[in-house]
């Protein structure tokens, strides 16, 4: 059995984002969530157009996005956070599909505090 190696833990969740990626906007749905960033599955040809160049990320390269991400409240209710995001690695897993790694830079406002109880709710 293969010992985890991540500074902090993934959990599967299936989350509504918004992603804002220079002139493109679009939605997906997370993947794997963590502390520092989350893992979304991107479908369909606009997402052929934007990541098909982004195979190759190599370290240090600046590709980022502003993403919305909403959260689960009591009594069928979502919270949206705001948050700045870099992308970390880009994996085409068929034809016009991607799993997208983004790092989370930062939150707007408060939003950091909602997401660590989100996360902290995971274990």
């Amino acid at each position: 059995m293969k010992t985890e190696r991540r500074v902090v833990a993934r959990y599967r969740a299936k989350l509504d984002v918004q992603i804002d990626m220079n002139e493109y906007s679009f939605e997906a749905v997370s993947m794997e969530v963590s502390l520092r960033g989350l893992r979304i599955v991107c479908e369909g040809l606009l997402a052929n157009k934007i990541f098909s160049r982004y195979l190759q990320v190599t370290p240090g390269e600046n590709i980022t996005a502003n993403i919305e991400i909403k959260i689960p409240r009591q009594h069928d209710l979502n919270d949206t956070l705001k948050c700045n995001t870099r992308v970390i690695s880009v994996n085409r897993i068929s034809q016009s599909s991607y799993v997208v790694g983004f790092n989370i830079i930062d939150f707007d406002g408060d939003a950091m505090e909602s997401w660590e109880a989100y996360i902290a709710k995971r274990h």
